[in-house]
């Protein structure tokens, strides 16, 4: 069984930071606060794990390896792997999912000018 991050995530994402979405699969990306790991997060996160110990091992070591990295003052170093997990966990995210879709209506030349992906991720940039 793979690592369960997608669970975790939409776990995370949907009972803890809005949790008037939690039986929902609506969210709004933008306008939850975010928080750092609390208990009620390191729950929910340990909790998804309980049939995966394997997994569970896997994703000790790794926060393991990073805390290591920061003590020994090589933060880039942790921040790197930390950014590479955000990238390979993107592809199991709604978001991703979301955006394939946004992408098919643009070819398919059914958005108009200021739903544009380009113009929004412009916008939100600045």
């Amino acid at each position: 069984m793979g690592c369960k991050f997608c669970y975790i995530a939409v776990r995370y994402r949907r009972s803890l930071l809005l949790p008037e979405y939690s039986q929902s699969k609506q969210h709004d990306s933008f306008s939850y606060p975010l928080h750092l790991m609390t208990d009620d997060v390191w729950d929910s996160i340990v909790e998804s794990f309980a049939d995966d110990s394997a997994a569970a091992f896997i994703l000790a070591q790794v926060l393991f390896q990073i805390k290591e990295e920061i003590k020994k003052g090589r933060g880039p170093s942790a921040v790197e792997a930390l950014e590479q997990g955000i990238e390979r966990l993107y592809p199991y995210t709604d978001d991703y999912n979301a955006g394939y879709k946004l992408y098919l209506l643009s070819v398919a030349g059914k958005l108009k000018p200021k739903h544009d992906p380009t113009v929004i991720v412009s916008e939100l940039g600045k």
